[in-house]
């Protein structure tokens, strides 16, 4: 069973602020898009498009990596 939800987010990454509805399904983000009723009128610049590959990029650090 798929748990699959849609949650309008504000993308604060630039300057803009445009709003975003973010697809999320099981706990992981799964597809962003520009909110049509945002002043964007669902545009995103390519950084707002790309965030997706941050977020669920293998690479990214999960947790603070403490000093030895």
């Amino acid at each position: 069973m798929s748990n699959k939800k849609i949650i309008k987010r504000t993308f604060k990454s630039c300057h803009g602020g445009c709003g975003v509805p973010v697809t999320a399904q099981n706990g992981a983000t799964t597809y962003i898009e520009g909110d049509p009723e945002s002043f964007t009128r669902g545009t995103l610049c390519a950084k707002g498009l790309a965030s997706i590959q941050k977020v669920s990029n293998h690479n990214r650090l999960k947790y603070p990596i403490k000093r030895s």
